[in-house]
């Protein structure tokens, strides 16, 4: 080995016998260096749909001795009828086992002229789970499949224990949203920085779940809120309008439970379902399932019962979902 300034040069070494007995050596210097890829670009968007070839996306590979180094392109968790955000590495490798890895973020969103109020007559429920996962999510993920319900979760980062609950309630065919990692107001809505410090929190405990980025978002206390207004006034007409410009989609609700709010005992929590609901053809149902909110869990199967009954037929929140938003008051 020969160390020269600043760098390590790793030799080979090949002994042979020549016919006189005495010994030649011949030294040759082993290929340390990794090849080279350049990507004509580090970040796409696609629609929802949309085909998209990643080859196309290697401008050039150039390595110092092998001319034909071998690229493996990995799609991870990469869907193209799956809004979010993706990450496409690209590992190339030389003859000489060296690797370069190179990443393409793929952000895969809803197509605008899909996004509009549902048409026809039938009764469509979005049933949505807000502030976990927690102890009360496996029983409401066990409940769910118990009337083959599909439902979207709005996660935090507030329970580590349970984080593993966001990748069981995306394999049982649950959609997951973000909601906040904090739920913290006087930290969510000190300043947009904040608020996007604290999104990206929660984006990455959901991507080392389920693999990928969801781009729909609930904020927390919702569109409308006010406490927001306690600490910086006018950010909420900031987000609504910045969160789009990201990539992401918000969502409100039109109906509730009540679970929310103060403590409600089992019958006013059906109540509240029900005049909520009462007259509506399209509902956006506002539940939780944190920490604190077992009523819930109890409620559940008869809340599922009577929407049912009502003819009601569920569906999943994508970024094609109506959003039923509230008046901005921040």
């Amino acid at each position: 080995m020969i160390i020269s300034i600043g760098t390590i040069l790793i030799f080979m070494v090949t002994f042979y016998l020549i016919s006189n007995g005495k010994v030649k050596l011949f030294v040759s210097k082993v290929d340390v260096i990794a090849p080279v890829i350049n990507l004509s670009s580090k970040e796409v968007q696609i629609y929802k749909g949309q085909d998209i070839k990643f080859e196309d996306y290697v401008k050039d590979i150039v390595d110092n001795r092998d001319s034909a180094p071998s690229l493996a392109i990995e799609m991870g968790k990469f869907n193209s009828n799956v809004i979010g955000i993706y990450e496409i590495k690209y590992h190339v490798k030389d003859a000489s086992n060296n690797e370069t890895v190179e990443k393409l973020k793929v952000q895969v969103k809803a197509n605008p002229d899909n996004v509009k109020y549902p048409e026809g007559e039938e009764k469509i429920a979005w049933l949505t789970f807000d502030d976990g996962p927690s102890s009360n999510t496996e029983a409401v993920i066990d409940i769910l499949d118990k009337y083959n319900v599909k439902a979207t979760f709005f996660v935090t980062g507030a329970n580590p224990n349970y984080y593993y609950l966001i990748k069981e309630a995306n394999d049982r065919g649950h959609t997951i949203g973000l909601h906040t990692y904090s739920h913290r107001y006087e930290s969510l809505y000190k300043s947009e920085e904040d608020f996007y410090n604290d999104l990206n929190g929660i984006a990455e405990i959901v991507k080392e779940q389920i693999g990928f980025v969801p781009t729909i978002i609930r904020f927390a206390g919702g569109s409308s809120n006010t406490v927001s207004k306690n600490y910086n006034e006018g950010i909420m007409n900031r987000l609504v309008v910045n969160v789009e410009e990201k990539g992401y989609r918000y969502f409100d609700w039109n109906c509730i439970n009540g679970d929310g709010g103060q403590a409600m005992n089992h019958e006013e929590l059906i109540k509240m379902l029900e005049e909520t609901t009462e007259n509506k053809q399209f509902a956006m149902l506002l539940f939780h399932d944190g920490s604190h909110n077992s009523k819930t869990v109890e409620t559940l199967e008869e809340s599922i019962q009577y929407l049912l009954n009502e003819g009601y037929v569920f569906r999943l929140v994508d970024g094609e979902t109506y959003g039923f938003l509230h008046q901005v008051n921040n």
